[in-house]
């Protein structure tokens, strides 16, 4: 709900603000966790995490439509590659920085630190400048209400053919690939020694940062296409270890892998906003979102219990099958290699 909440375009706050009012709310919940005592009870830290977990989930979308609101449409590809690689490098260094921190400074210092992030991060959105977007004649007009939006967002999304294809495949092969490869890929490798690990891990986001960079200069034209493509490269990881491969291949694997699967994200989300009506985009972000944030914990429990009783070889395997089936249906289906087709009646499109 607060994913639908967070793109509530009409009747709510600008994304800007959204923005701005999770990173205040990420602020007070990890200062909250730094300050409290340590025998604090569980049911005061847990309320803590939920508050954060919402604010982040805030966040997400709404930090997307910011992104949209600043780039305009000639920019999306090149914000949306440079955005990807930022957090590419923040995931790389940030965890070295907190142990470092940790280590050198405790932990109650460090989550202070952190809050002041989320706090500096705030002053930094609010600096940007207010963009309004022009919207279609009669688009989002009068006091509709957030189930009102959420449902004109998911009837979209089922009405529009290419749409609906596209978020299939991505949610499945979420389910079936990603998350089971997360949760395996330490069952796998951790055996060999956890420098195999961390190599292997490396090489992901390695990997990661050089196709979250390929967009700053490759601007395809059937950018649907490149995007399901890219993504299913992600599949030769899950094979590799599944058939356990040498880990040279393994780590060479995880180095294509997650090139594809950052530049297919990049190209993925730049597709959305291009190909989605503006009125209507936000809603089909937190569509998207919350299925991956449903998803994905899901995918996490159900790989996990099925290892032990089956392998990770018989999941990975089938994690793979499903990229290349679901890729290839939805690369079948009319406007999917430009995720552009006809609007459903009632909706209008924006000019520019």
């Amino acid at each position: 709900m607060v994913l639908l909440e967070g793109t509530q375009r009409p009747t709510g706050l600008p994304a800007r603000h959204q923005t701005i009012a999770a990173q205040l709310g990420l602020c007070v919940t990890v200062a909250a966790l730094a300050v409290i005592p340590a025998n604090a009870p569980l049911v005061l830290i847990l309320v803590l995490f939920a508050a954060a977990g919402a604010a982040d989930a805030l966040f997400e979308p709404a930090s997307r439509m910011l992104v949209f609101d600043l780039a305009g449409p000639d920019r999306l590809g090149a914000t949306n590659s440079v955005t990807t690689l930022s957090l590419r490098v923040a995931g790389l260094l940030g965890p070295a920085l907190g142990g470092a921190l940790v280590a050198i400074i405790g932990i109650k210092p460090t989550l202070l630190l952190d809050a002041v992030s989320f706090l500096v991060a705030a002053l930094a959105v609010a600096s940007t400048r207010k963009v309004i977007r022009a919207r279609a004649s009669g688009a989002g007009a009068g006091g509709s209400s957030i189930l009102d939006e959420a449902y004109a967002g998911l009837i979209f999304a089922v009405r529009t053919r290419w749409l609906r294809a596209v978020l299939l495949s991505d949610l499945s092969q979420t389910f079936f690939a990603v998350a089971p490869w997360f949760v395996l890929l330490p069952v796998g490798l951790v055996p060999h020694g956890t420098t195999v690990y961390a190599i292997a891990v490396t090489a992901f986001a390695a990997g990661g940062l050089l196709g979250s960079a390929v967009p700053l200069r490759w601007k395809p034209r059937a950018i649907g296409r490149a995007a399901l493509l890219s993504q299913a490269l992600f599949a030769l990881p899950l094979l590799a270890l599944a058939l356990d491969f040498p880990l040279e291949l393994v780590t060479g694997a995880c180095l294509i892998g997650g090139f594809g699967a950052d530049l297919g994200s990049v190209l993925f989300m730049t597709g959305l906003q291009r190909g989605v009506p503006t009125d209507i985009l936000g809603r089909v972000m937190a569509l998207s979102s919350l299925g991956s944030v449903a998803l994905i914990p899901a995918g996490f429990a159900i790989a996990g219990a099925l290892a032990p009783a089956i392998g990770i070889q018989p999941i990975l395997s089938f994690g793979a099958i499903v990229i290349v089936f679901a890729t290839a249906l939805a690369l079948r289906t009319r406007g999917v290699a430009h995720m552009s087709a006809s609007v459903p009646s009632g909706y209008l499109v924006e000019p520019g």
